[in-house]
């Protein structure tokens, strides 16, 4: 601070000196001594104040030699020999002693760079290791953790074997071995609590670290800011030793903490070499837990071989008392057996006899039953065959009608196949007229036009008459179709209950004599058995194929006159172009006829499916009602209603006299009403 401001006075001197000699110099141009010493006092000044001009002009030497100043110190000398011949001279030393200052003061700033680029150099130097030695200590630190995370679970599993051993041990184990796994036990919890410790010791550690990574950090900063602040103004040589010495103070502190950490490294690296001694222990634990076990095991054996052994002693002892006390009661129980013996057979005869009786009893009721039955079904027979017969008159009269319907419907259908000739041939001719009118219609004008349009109405008119007629013949015929179908599903279903009836019929009367019967004829006719023989039909049946020819022409014809319906709706509603996708598209919104039909055959199979579960289930009731009779001995039938129910008993003479009547309540119960 003091160089500056002796440097801000200067100038201010030299400008008054500046001013004396120029007044001096207008009263006195003559003497060549004062010129003298004012160009040497003006020289003086200029080497003061306009340092850097001297530098930029020594290349130029013949100008300042050309160049007379009136101001130089020779001619200053000259004039003022004696008066400022003194300040002169005080302020030649003067500069001399700045200019000397400021050489010093440049050597100290080039040492002071040295100095800097040194301390940058050791600091980034210290900065690199201090990172090394922190990753290093980091590094050290995770494996630290990572060991004693496995040093913990294997200390926990450990405590866990030690638990099952503990749990699988029985009371009888000796109290020395339990000791021993005891005191063991507390070693390994005391290893674990010192293991705990170390680890909580290498936290604090990194924690140090991680806090003097951030005084690093810090530092880092400061000395950019300086490294700023040096380049902007020129930092004096007094901050720079405050600073510097600060600096050497830190890097000691560093120092010492660098030792600490060293130290502590090598703790560390002890408490490795224990850790290791430990583990080798501890890879010896599995070997004493094995010893432990089978000596456990092998005193589990001898306890349970001595109870075995007690045990036997005591069945040995309790078996040779009962033999004992077995042969005193043979002893005395001979001759009860012996009458023991001739009671059993006679009681063997008796029950012989008493199983018979109830045999014979068990066959007369059985025989009575089927009696019964037999009558009651030879009443219910009778009626169906009455029922069937007239059922087959009537199936006869309506056979004979569908017959004749039958050929009627061929004439017909072959009357239909005939006009749906002529229809497709008109519709041959309506697609020639409609080419030709088109081809037309680009050569002549309105005329022509209006005279097509008529001969297409009158023919539309035509088509339509035909089209109502065929629509109402085939009405005609869907309707007898289904009468058809109908009747031949009714017959099928008579005749197939008529066998049935017959085959009961043919069971319960003689059934023996007329199966032999029929087999001496079918013998002589030389017929074959139905229960040996099978029924062959050939795949490819000619009249099946003829069936189905005609069943898909008729669907043919059917689709041609609805398409053609379709077109004639389409005519009418004004639509000419795009005829065939319009016709194509109602055809499939509409519900097709063979839908219908197949739709009409599920219905029937569902309905047949139906009819057969009835009557299995008819059949399946009429087994569990002979099977309750038979076990029970009484019938059960519902009369006038659901809730009401009469018992008879099959054995009685006479079961009408003997019956009970019963009632059902809304809760469920059974209530008697009637004694007969």
């Amino acid at each position: 601070m003091l160089s500056s401001s002796s440097a801000d006075e200067e100038p201010t001197l030299i400008g008054r000196m500046m001013k004396d000699f120029s007044s001096k110099i207008r009263g006195v141009e003559a003497s060549n001594d004062s010129s003298n010493n004012c160009r040497h006092k003006l020289s003086f000044s200029q080497t003061v104040l306009f340092d850097d001009e001297n530098h930029s002009f020594s290349n130029v030497p013949e100008k300042r030699s050309r160049f007379h100043d009136p101001l130089s110190s020779s001619i200053g000398r000259k004039r003022f020999a004696t008066e400022r011949a003194r300040e002169v001279s005080s302020l030649e030393e003067e500069n001399a002693q700045l200019k000397e200052q400021l050489e010093t003061l440049k050597l100290e700033n080039i040492s002071d760079k040295a100095a800097l680029s040194k301390l940058s150099s050791a600091h980034r130097n210290a900065e690199l290791a201090q990172k090394r030695y922190l990753l290093e200590a980091r590094t050290e630190a995770k494996d630290y953790r990572m060991k004693f995370e496995k040093e913990l679970e294997h200390s926990k599993n450990l405590q866990k074997e030690m638990d099952q051993t503990s749990q699988k041990e029985n009371q009888n184990l000796h109290e020395g071995e339990l000791n021993k796994l005891r005191k063991v036990i507390q070693q390994y919890e005391n290893k674990i609590s010192e293991l705990r410790q170390e680890s909580f010791k290498n936290k604090k550690s990194i924690e140090t670290l991680n806090e003097q990574n951030k005084n690093a950090k810090w530092t880092k900063r400061n000395w950019r800011k300086i490294r700023k602040s040096i380049r902007k103004k020129g930092i004096l040589s007094s901050k720079l030793e405050t600073e510097i010495e600060a600096l050497k103070g830190g890097a000691l502190k560093k120092d010492v903490e660098l030792r600490h950490l060293r130290d502590e490294l090598a703790q560390n690296k002890e408490y490795l070499i224990q850790r290791k001694a430990m583990r080798q222990k501890l890879n010896e634990y599995p070997n004493l837990v094995r010893q432990v076990e089978c000596l456990t095991k092998e005193n589990s054996l001898l306890v349970q071989t001595q109870e075995n052994v007690q045990l036997l002693k005591e069945k040995i002892s309790s078996l040779e008392s009962e033999l004992e006390r077995k042969q005193k009661l043979l002893e005395n129980n001979l001759p009860n057996q012996h009458e023991v013996h001739r009671l059993q057979k006679s009681i063997s005869s008796w029950e012989s006899a008493f199983k018979r009786l109830a045999d014979f009893q068990r066959t007369e009721l059985l025989l009575r039953s089927n009696l019964g039955e037999a009558k009651t079904n030879k009443n219910i027979a009778e009626s169906r065959i009455k029922a069937l017969e007239q059922d087959l008159n009537k199936s006869k009269t309506e056979r004979k009608k569908i017959d004749e319907f039958t050929t009627e419907q061929a004439k017909r259908i072959k009357k239909l196949q005939r006009k749906l000739l002529l229809v497709a041939r008109e519709r041959d001719s309506y697609k020639s007229l409609l080419d030709s009118y088109e081809h037309e219609v680009t050569f002549a004008g309105g005329q022509l036009e209006k005279d097509k349009i008529a001969i297409l109405e009158s023919i539309i008119s035509d088509h339509k008459d035909m089209v109502t007629k065929l629509e109402e013949q085939l009405d005609n015929t869907e309707g007898t179709v289904s009468i058809d179908s109908n009747s031949e599903m009714q017959k099928s279903e008579y005749e197939g209950k008529i066998l049935a009836l017959k085959k009961e019929l043919d069971s319960a009367t003689n059934e023996r004599d007329h199966l032999r019967y029929e087999l001496d004829n079918r013998a002589i006719k030389g017929d074959y058995n139905p229960h040996n023989t099978r029924v062959i039909q050939f795949k490819n049946n000619p009249m099946a194929e003829a069936s189905e020819n005609v069943g898909s022409k008729i669907s043919k014809l059917q689709d041609e006159n609805q398409s053609l319906k379709v077109r004639i709706q389409l005519l009418e509603e004004g639509h000419v172009k795009d005829l065939t996708l319009l016709s194509n598209q109602k055809m499939e919104k509409e519900i097709s006829p063979k839908e219908v039909e197949d739709l009409q055959n599920k219905v029937k199979s569902s309905e047949l499916k139906n009819e057969k579960l009835m009557e299995a289930f008819k059949k399946t009731s009429k087994e569990f009602r002979k099977l309750t009779q038979d076990l029970t001995g009484y019938r059960i039938n519902s009369e006038s209603g659901d809730n009401f129910y009469k018992v008879t008993s099959i054995y009685a003479e006479s079961p009408e006299q003997e019956q009970l009547y019963f009632q059902k309540n809304q809760k469920g119960e059974l209530l008697l009403l009637q004694n007969k």
